[in-house]
């Protein structure tokens, strides 16, 4: 494409008419349109409307061919070869994002690909995840390199192409800030892992949090300079050095706002949290009167209420937060930050409310209810007492019976004052409740004396009070009920007890509640759940009543059950076959007493064993008998035509697996030296192999593969019961390729490395597994692996 940088013509026409085909679900009709398009602009050096259109015709593409994506990518290949200059860094950002795009699409299936070696093939299809990934950050880094060039041309240059933000021009300004960001955005994903070696570079001290000027001068040369973490430190250093000296410095506070985020995410140094906030003070003290500094002011307050303290030693002082944001909106008012600082305001402001009783209390006596509250001084209760409590409200309280049930007259009404409202903080107060007599009440508190349930906080919790409690126990003959008195727990003699299911009623689009039956408990207070399955259980006694929703099951034994239960244990020669080997197997037949728990053979028992491949296809069957011993063997002809695989034989009482494949006797095998026993983190570790033929001699010039895998694990897992254990993703610390010597050994150097975004409190153990493959110069690979264990 010509690199003449003129005003993009006008097709808007063009493009409204493609925007009514694609409406009326005639791309190939728009496709046409936008091939013209396309010829038109580069005829007329309009850039940014030829990438537009012949974006828009791969789109097309997308939607019609099953392999349209890598067909797209093959293509801006091909553009970027005959590209230069901007046209060229485009076309890299967008097949970068392209590539990137395909893995993240098919990683279920890349992620299970062999590792390449050497240079990639030219077939996409076959690229592992460590390809790609690489190829898509080259792709980033490659459309920045001709930064003097882009720093040059305004982004509004090349509108067509670029999808219009709100209010973010200014951030934006040239064609290298949109490319830089759309680069570090890649930069910055979680995925970096699968680059190898994986533990490339962290970010581990404190220069990264050093003010815009001190990190632009810095030049960093860490070993491995392709990681994806550096690469984006490394642009966001380019970014903040062309902005400095910037009028204006709204693009800069942006960058450097991002560049502070990034950093303290993925920041493994200990004191991250202190020099993120020392860092975000410093930019908004360096700005003060700057319109994007309002962003920087926010972040701030924002990060200090994400990290508040609750310990009164050094409680995080929450209305003071709030005046803050109220100067905040007021100074920089149409402001990115006074949204967000609106926002947080009414976070941290908005009132809540909520309420917890016992399910059931005692009658005639005082209970209490939990507050659960925030931003309130004060709260007013109503208590109701509710119908019997069969037709009670399942699921809480409706629309409907909400307003049905404060038009009702509550049986008692009062108000309460809370304690400390004014901190913004979450409180808990108990509210005492006043005896009251046996029934089922509902609770209900408001945040106004009105009750309103618009513009208002209403809370509603249900309680029975009740003597009566009840008990269950399972056995064989059913499932027991035991009624007892809640206070003294002594049994209660002749309570009616009531069973119901739960069913849908289609007229009234509800569930609701169906007697099933009814009986009373005996001397002992207690009654058999009769129905296999209960919804509610509702205990009546003298003028006492107590309803208890749940699912309830009982099943008793009728008798008929089996008293045995025979069970066929197979063994095989082999767990491996080739074709066409034959299969030698036992069995033994063992019945078991369900009852007495004892097991015996059974001899002279008939049975057919049948032979399946690895469909699960009938491949052949044949009729043995038990001997005395209640044993009995056969064999059976491995399938020497169809598919290889886990096969297995046996029947309805027992199977045996074992695998039928092609393969070759191993003619060496990989062993590992020993450690010694005890190694610190941080050690510089050696592990020696040595690869030998079953013959004796020694396996020397063959390549060797490996990598080394570091996993943690907590020995102390009861330690971690409430918050849980810390997270440790398994990482590939190194990996190379080596050649055995004469005496077919070889030696894997490599580092105990620890996560060092662990707290060494937690005492992790760090597993580090030594993988080597091997391979002879005939082309046998064999393999074997070796650990290494250090912890703090």
């Amino acid at each position: 494409m010509a690199q003449k940088q003129t005003p993009p013509a006008s097709f808007e026409k063009e493009w409204q008419l493609i925007d009514s085909l694609i409406e009326k679900g005639r791309p190939q009709s728009a496709a046409e349109i936008a091939q013209k398009i396309v010829t038109t602009a580069q005829q007329k050096s309009d850039a940014p409307n030829a990438i537009k259109a012949q974006l828009f015709l791969m789109g097309v593409d997308e939607t019609v061919q099953d392999d349209a994506t890598i067909h797209n990518i093959r293509k801006i290949d091909s553009l970027i070869q005959t590209s230069q200059g901007v046209e060229k860094a485009l076309w890299q950002s967008i097949n970068g994002e392209l590539y990137w795009q395909y893995y993240q699409r098919n990683r279920w299936s890349i992620l299970s690909r062999t590792p390449l070696a050497g240079e990639p093939p030219a077939d996409l299809a076959t690229w592992d995840a460590a390809t790609l990934i690489h190829k898509a950050s080259e792709l980033y880094q490659a459309s920045i390199l001709e930064n003097e060039l882009l720093k040059k041309i305004p982004v509004a240059h090349y509108a067509p192409v670029i999808a219009k933000g709100e209010n973010t021009r200014h951030l934006r300004p040239t064609l290298y800030d949109f490319l830089a960001f759309r680069a570090i955005d890649f930069f910055q994903n979680d995925e970096k892992d699968v680059i190898k070696p994986a533990y490339q570079f962290q970010i581990d001290g404190t220069l990264w949090f050093e003010p815009a000027k001190r990190l632009a001068d810095v030049k960093v040369n860490p070993a491995h300079p392709e990681a994806l973490h550096f690469r984006a430190l490394h642009t966001y250093q380019q970014l903040l050095d062309f902005h400095l000296p910037d009028a204006q410095p709204d693009a800069l506070i942006d960058a450097d706002l991002q560049r502070l985020a990034f950093v303290h995410q993925y920041s493994i140094h200990p004191d991250k949290d202190s020099l993120y906030l020392h860092a975000l003070q410093a930019l908004e003290k360096q700005y003060p009167n700057a319109q994007a500094s309002a962003q920087v002011s926010y972040t701030t307050i924002r990060f200090l209420y994400d990290n508040r303290s609750t310990d009164p030693q050094q409680k995080t002082d929450l209305p003071a937060l709030k005046n803050r944001l109220e100067a905040l909106i007021a100074r920089f008012p149409n402001t990115e930050g006074a949204a967000n600082a609106s926002s947080l305001m009414q976070q941290l402001t908005n009132p809540s409310l909520s309420a917890q009783t016992e399910e059931v209390v005692l009658p005639d006596e005082n209970s209490k209810a939990l507050l659960t509250y925030r931003n309130l001084d004060k709260v007013y209760i109503r208590l109701y007492n509710t119908v019997p409590p069969v037709n009670f409200p399942q699921i809480g309280l409706n629309d409907e019976q909400r307003e049905h049930l404060l038009r009702t007259k509550p049986i008692r009404s009062w108000e309460h004052t809370l304690p400390a409202a004014g901190d913004h903080y979450e409180h808990r107060a108990e509210l005492k409740i006043d005896p009251l007599p046996v029934g089922a009440y509902v609770l209900v508190i408001s945040a106004t004396p009105d009750f309103q349930h618009t513009k208002n906080i209403l809370h509603a919790t249900s309680f029975q009070v009740s003597a009566i409690s009840m008990a269950t126990h399972p056995t064989e003959n059913g499932t027991w009920l035991f009624t007892l008195h809640r206070k003294s727990g002594m049994p209660l003699r002749g309570a009616t007890v009531t069973y119901w299911e739960n069913q849908w009623d289609n007229r009234k689009r509800e569930y609701k509640y169906t007697k099933l039956s009814k009986t009373k408990t005996d001397e002992d207070g207690k009654a058999l759940i009769s129905p296999k399955q209960v919804a509610l259980i509702t205990i009546a006694h003298h003028n006492d009543s107590l309803q208890l929703p749940g699912h309830y099951y009982s099943f008793r034994k009728d008798g008929n059950e089996p008293k045995t239960s025979d069970h066929l244990f197979f063994f095989t020669d082999r767990s491996l076959y080739r074709p066409g080997q034959t299969i030698h197997f036992k069995g033994i037949f063992v019945q078991q007493g369900i009852k007495s728990k004892t097991n015996k053979v059974l001899p002279n028992k008939q049975t057919t064993i049948t032979l399946y491949d690895a469909n699960g296809q009938e491949v052949t069957s044949t009729d043995l008998t038990s001997n005395e011993y209640g044993s009995f063997s056969g064999t059976f002809i491995a399938p020497e035509n169809g598919i290889t695989g886990q096969m297995r034989l046996g029947n309805e009482l027992g199977s045996a697996y074992f695998s039928v494949e092609e393969y070759k006797r191993p003619k060496f095998q990989v062993q590992f030296d020993s450690l010694k026993a005890n190694i610190a983190l941080g050690e510089a570790v050696t592990v020696k192999g040595r690869a030998q033929a079953y013959a004796g001699n020694n396996i020397d010039g063959a390549e060797v593969r490996y990598r080394v895998v570091r996993h943690a694990r907590f020995p102390y897992f009861w330690a971690f019961y409430r918050w849980g254990q810390p997270n440790s993703p398994e990482m590939e610390i190194a990996n190379g390729t080596l050649t055995t010597d004469a005496e077919g050994t070889f030696e894997i150097p490599f580092t105990t490395i620890p996560d060092k975004q662990l707290n060494p409190d937690t005492r992790p153990i760090f597993t580090y597994t030594v993988y080597a493959d091997v391979t002879d110069v005939n082309g046998e690979t064999q393999s074997g692996n070796q650990s290494v264990h250090a912890g703090y």
